[in-house]
This record gives C-alpha cells, structure tokens and sequence, in this order.
C-alpha cells in the first residue's frame, strides 16, 4: 500500500508544469477571457428575452382589472368568453396585445348590437 502524503500548506494542485509562472499566467488569461465570452453572452441574451417580453407584457387578473377599471370577476369571465390567457403558477394570466384587441372587438360588439337594439326599439328594425 502506498503512503499517504498530506499536502502541503497554501499549495493547492499539483506543481505547475513549466517553471516560472507561464501556465499560471496561461491559464488566468484563459479564465478572463471565458468570463468575458460569458459574460457577452448571457448580457445579450437577456438583452433578446427584454425586447421579446417588452412587447408581450403579461398581466395578472387583478391587474387587467385595475387597469380597465372592471371587477376581477368580469375578466374572469372575459377569458371564460375567448380572451387568450394561460394559467402560470395556478393564476390566469393575460398578455397586454390579446387585451387591447379583446377589448377593441368587445367595444364593436357592443356598439353594433347597442344600434341594433335602438333601430328595433323606433320600429326600423324588427329583431330577431
């Protein structure tokens, strides 16, 4: 069986290789420049996630509610009536785009069958 050598205090590693330091030096400008490589590419990463995300806002109920100024229980039923959400984390949540175009088409909805209602009402047109 071999003997076991403790190491030797404040030396980490095997001795370097060439004397001198160079691998030392090698290898901390290997380490800095890999840092940087990474660095650059997680910033630009994040930088593309920003961008994509700038775009697609997602609100929580609450939120969509506070914003329209409506109850939480009207958006619930919103998205029961075909606005896009997707559930994260067990809550509904709603993009900011999906929204507005929901909210768009709900106003030419409501205002079509508001003059619906009104021609029908002075006998112009007779309803359904």
């Amino acid at each position: 069986m071999a003997a076991i050598t403790p190491p030797t205090p404040g030396v980490r590693g095997p001795a370097p290789l060439i004397p001198g330091g160079v691998e030392a030096t090698f290898f901390a400008a290997l380490s800095e420049y890999i840092d940087r490589r990474v660095e650059e590419r997680v910033e630009a990463r994040l930088r593309a996630l920003t961008a994509q995300q700038a775009g697609e806002a997602a609100l929580s109920v609450a939120e969509v509610a506070a914003l329209k100024r409506r109850d939480p229980k009207t958006v619930r039923r919103w998205i029961r009536e075909g606005l896009p959400a997707t559930k994260r984390g067990g809550a509904w949540v709603v993009r900011r785009a999906d929204l507005d175009r929901f909210i768009a088409g709900e106003g030419q909805r409501a205002t079509s069958s508001t003059a619906t209602s009104i021609l029908a009402s002075v006998g112009v047109l007779h309803p359904r």
